[in-house]
C-alpha cells in the first residue's frame, strides 16, 4: 500500500506543480482499503498558461473513496470530491485572453455582423463588455452584466445596453446583440440543459457538465473590485452528514477512552512531500520522502 500512496501523492504533486501552486497542506487517511485526501490552501495565484489570472483565495476540500487498486482514470471516476469551502477569483485579463484565442476569434468572425475590439472590464458589481458593431456605420457599444447566484445556479443579467458612453443603445442594436447570444449560446445542442436564456438573463446550470462526482453548492457569484468571484461551499446534505458524524464521534469518544489512529499528514511545498511513519496505511516503517517533481 505504501508504494501506491507514494505514487498517488506524486500524481497530486505533479498537478500542483503544473498549476504553479505552492504552500498546500495535504493529509490523508485510510479506511476499508480506500484513501481519503484532505487539501487545504490559502491565497494561491495560479501561474500556469491559460489559468494565469485565476486565484484561489481559500479552500478546503476532500477527495474520498480513492481505490488505489484501480487504474487512475477509473479511480478518479469512482471517487467523490467534497468541497467544504472554495473561493475562486478571476481577473478580467483571463476573459480577455479567451477573447483573443484562435477559436474565439474564429467564432466572432463567423457572426452575422462584424464585431470588433471586444474587451471585458470589471468594477463595482458589474462586468462590462465593450466593442464595436460595424453595420454600414461603426457603432461602439457597452453592455453591463451583473453576475449572481440563485438556486445553486449561475445567472448573468444583461442590465444596461449603451451605444456609447452613457447613451442608451437603440432598440435594433439591443435586439441584434441578444439574438446573437441566443443563436450562438442558447441554440447550441451541446449546451442544452446547461444554459438557458430568458429575455435578458442567461442561467447556467454547470453541474451536468462536471466530469467527476462533486459534492458542493454555489454560495456566491459576483464582482468584487476587479475580480469575478465564485464561492462554493458544502452541499446541504453534506453539512447534515458532517454534523451527524461529529455527533457520532462525540458519543463514541464519551463511551470509550481507547486511543484512535491519527490521519497521516503531509505537506506539499516547493521541495518535497514528507509522510511521517505513524500510519496504518504504510507497510514500511520510517519516513517516505518523495523529491519534488518538476
Amino acid at each position: 500500500m505504501s508504494a501506491k500512496i507514494v505514487k498517488l501523492l506524486g500524481t497530486v504533486q505533479q498537478i500542483v506543480n503544473s498549476l504553479g501552486i505552492d504552500n498546500v497542506s495535504l493529509s490523508f487517511d485510510c479506511q476499508a482499503g480506500l484513501v481519503r485526501l484532505r487539501l487545504e490552501f490559502q491565497d494561491i495565484a495560479l501561474k500556469a498558461g491559460r489559468l494565469d489570472g485565476l486565484a484561489l483565495s481559500a479552500g478546503l476540500l476532500y477527495i474520498e473513496g480513492l481505490d488505489l487498486s484501480l487504474p487512475k482514470t477509473e479511480m478518479l471516476q469512482k471517487a467523490n470530491i467534497r468541497v467544504e469551502h472554495l473561493v475562486l477569483r478571476i481577473a478580467a485579463g483571463m476573459f480577455n485572453r479567451f477573447l483573443d484565442c484562435d477559436k474565439t476569434r474564429e467564432a466572432i468572425d463567423n457572426l452575422p455582423v462584424d464585431m470588433r475590439n471586444l474587451s471585458f472590464s470589471m468594477a463595482g458589481e458589474r462586468v462590462t463588455l465593450r466593442g464595436e458593431v460595424r453595420k454600414g456605420l461603426v457603432f461602439p457599444f457597452a453592455v453591463d452584466l451583473k453576475p449572481e447566484a440563485k438556486n445553486n445556479k449561475l445567472r448573468v443579467v444583461f442590465e444596461n445596453f449603451w451605444a456609447a458612453e452613457m447613451v442608451p443603445m437603440p432598440g435594433f442594436l439591443r435586439r441584434l446583440l441578444m439574438s446573437i447570444v441566443n443563436q450562438k449560446i442558447g441554440g447550441k445542442e451541446s449546451l442544452k440543459g446547461v444554459v438557458s436564456i430568458d429575455e435578458d438573463v442567461i442561467t447556467i446550470n454547470p453541474w451536468p457538465k462536471v466530469p467527476v462526482s462533486l459534492n458542493s453548492e454555489i454560495r456566491r457569484f459576483g464582482v468584487e473590485g476587479h475580480f469575478l468571484v465564485l464561492e462554493l461551499g458544502a452541499a446541504a446534505a453534506s453539512k447534515k452528514e458532517t454534523a451527524n458524524k461529529k455527533d457520532a464521534a462525540s458519543a463514541a469518544s464519551a463511551g470509550s477512552t481507547a486511543e484512535k489512529p491519527q490521519p497521516v499528514k503531509a505537506r506539499v511545498s516547493e521541495t518535497k512531500i514528507t509522510i511521517p511513519q505513524e500510519t496504518s496505511c504504510a507497510e514500511e516503517s520510517g519516513d517516505m520522502i518523495m523529491p519534488f517533481i518538476s
